[in-house]
């Protein structure tokens, strides 16, 4: 058993890799597995050794229409820093070593999300402490955690920039990675072709996002039915992010997906203030006033109370097994859908 009864803090970490198609499931299923093996065997040695360290792979997740795929990770800082870097650069290596990625052919219906390489972005999030986020299941009993600080996040980003710049990756950060607190939309519009990109970038190591969000990142898409007009999810888009007036803390962009639908892809910068609750209910007064174009609407990754749960699970060698199980058997689906 894993003893944290002495508070640590920890960090989320999420690694966003260009390739997400049933052809590379291969590929994504061994970057998963060999992840988790790391995982297991570093929680295997904190065990033996009485230390308070923990580290897990809390979710992975592909998606087909968008070449794309992210694996979500967490535990304490330096493990997360190695974890995530090495997984960032077998990633790398694997996909480049193999060409398996190439361009999309937009007949058969795969839309490019927007990148800007191979792991074209890195963001390392702060986790509360757990007297904040206590699961009234009982679960997190007896695990301890205090707040992360930015500090601790800026500090894993740059050591999993380090990792990849050695691979010749063009590493850009952003937020509490950045000297300036750059935030991310603003290193992408200045630095990147992310917001105009083409596929160019997810068949080499081109650059790399790197950073740390000043608070935990939630993300939620809306997909809208086939045929709707760009405007109109444009106009969906423009309802819900902050800078058009919409809900505070939220960026969200128009995107083509296949089948031609469009989605609004959002990023919750501040989930204390804007909730996916409040997404939901946007979407209601929209609704009210467009008509009926919304299909459906889902999360994307994680939230803090996933990561504090996955750390706790992993307190015992039983609970990490059958956790690890539950990522796999949900991955290998989504890969295959």
């Amino acid at each position: 058993m894993l003893h944290l009864q002495l508070k640590r803090s920890a960090v989320a970490c999420n690694v966003y890799v260009s390739a997400g198609l049933p052809q590379y499931a291969d590929v994504l299923m061994r970057l998963l597995l060999e992840t988790q093996d790391q995982c297991c065997r570093i929680n295997s040695r904190m065990r033996q050794e009485k230390n308070h360290a923990v580290i897990m792979l809390v979710h992975a997740f592909s998606d087909g229409p968008y070449d794309r795929s992210s694996f979500h990770i967490a535990g304490t800082p330096h493990l997360v820093a190695d974890v995530a870097s090495r997984l960032a650069k077998n990633a790398i290596q694997t996909l480049e070593q193999e060409k398996l990625t190439s361009l999309c052919d937009m007949s058969g219906g795969v839309t490019a999300h927007p990148t800007v390489g191979l792991v074209d972005h890195v963001s390392v999030l702060p986790l509360p402490g757990t007297d904040k986020h206590h699961d009234q299941g009982g679960i997190n009993q007896n695990f301890g955690l205090v707040a992360s600080t930015t500090s601790e996040t800026g500090k894993v980003a740059r050591q999993i920039g380090d990792a990849l710049e050695v691979l010749g990756v063009d590493v850009l950060y952003y937020g509490n990675a950045h000297p300036s607190q750059k935030p991310l939309a603003d290193v992408r519009r200045e630095s990147t072709q992310f917001f105009n990109t083409s596929n160019t970038h997810k068949q080499d190591k081109g650059k790399a996002t790197v950073g740390a969000p000043e608070f935990f990142t939630e993300n939620y898409n809306i997909r809208l039915r086939p045929g709707t007009p760009k405007k109109i999810a444009h106009s969906l888009t423009k309802h819900v992010r902050e800078r058009d007036g919409g809900l505070r803390f939220v960026e969200a962009l128009t995107l083509p997906y296949s089948q031609e639908r469009y989605e609004v892809a959002c990023n919750l910068l501040n989930t204390d203030v804007t909730s996916m609750r409040d997404i939901e209910a946007r979407l209601k007064t929209w609704e009210h006033a467009a008509g009926d174009w919304i299909e459906t609407s889902y999360r994307v990754g994680t939230t803090v109370q996933m990561n504090l749960d996955a750390l706790a699970g992993a307190q015992t060698k039983m609970g990490e097994e059958s956790y690890n199980q539950l990522v796999r058997e949900r991955f290998h689906s989504k890969i295959m859908e």
